[in-house]
């Protein structure tokens, strides 16, 4: 039987909101779970577990969009009715804006949507081709677009195997994300970013203006791409901030 798309790692009976966060290109829900032990008690956090990742490891990775954005949405229908706010980081922010546009076309869009690390889909990727280069020309592609990559990556040919094939899936979800002209949303969006990061610009995230018409609120980290796995802490207060929760 497939797993559930929506993880509850820790319930909170008292809570009045549900952050639902989606993982980075490569990554899982782990990526968010120590958001727990920084989040208020009034609120639950859901964590996006594609197929193909840690809990799911035995399942094919999910390569169709339509299929991933239905996968999400379905186990949101099916958790009983609380207010939302969708958090995604890198990949993961465009999959956050996609299921942010279904849920308005319901009736019931999120109480905020935060887009971390991650400029809107008119922007063309840098190597739109990436998932289909055989694994030398995909390791490459990577090390421009990240200037190098880590040394326990570059050292460890089966974790570096176990990476390209998570990406390769990831990058194809990318690549069929929308890019042309959309109607703009109601609802307020933040967007965190980090001027260390050498895989966005500052000109192109401001183009998310045009993607809400409420409130567009940008944070700047320090740290780099990976900013969010330094500073959890700081993004999740500035989460909360947002929110108008004390944590």
């Amino acid at each position: 039987m497939a797993g559930s798309w929506i993880w509850n790692p820790r319930p909170r009976p008292m809570a009045r909101l549900r952050l639902v966060c989606f993982p980075y290109a490569g990554s899982g829900p782990s990526a968010y779970l120590g958001w727990v032990r920084h989040l208020p008690p009034a609120v639950e956090l859901r964590l996006v577990a594609p197929p193909g990742r840690e809990l799911r490891e035995d399942e094919p990775h999910e390569t169709d969009l339509s299929r991933y954005l239905d996968g999400v949405l379905a186990a949101l229908r099916d958790d009983p009715f609380m207010p939302v706010a969708l958090f995604g980081h890198s990949l993961g922010g465009l999959m956050a804006y996609e299921v942010a546009r279904r849920l308005a076309d319901t009736g019931r869009p999120p109480q905020h949507l935060f887009v971390s690390a991650k400029e809107p889909a008119e922007v063309p990727l840098r190597y739109p081709d990436l998932h289909l280069r055989d694994d030398a020309g995909m390791i490459e592609g990577l090390r421009m677009l990240n200037e190098g990559l880590a040394p326990e990556l570059e050292n460890d040919p089966l974790l570096m195997a176990s990476v390209l094939h998570k990406l390769r899936a990831d990058w194809a979800l990318m690549a069929q994300v929308p890019t042309g002209p959309v109607p703009a949303l109601d609802l307020p969006l933040t967007v965190l970013w980090s001027p260390d990061d050498p895989t966005t610009e500052e000109a192109s995230l401001r183009l998310w203006d045009r993607r809400v018409r409420g409130p567009v609120r940008y944070e700047a980290f320090a740290g780099g791409h990976q900013f969010l796995n330094q500073q959890a802490a700081a993004v999740v207060g500035c989460v909360c901030k947002y929110l108008e929760l004390s944590t």
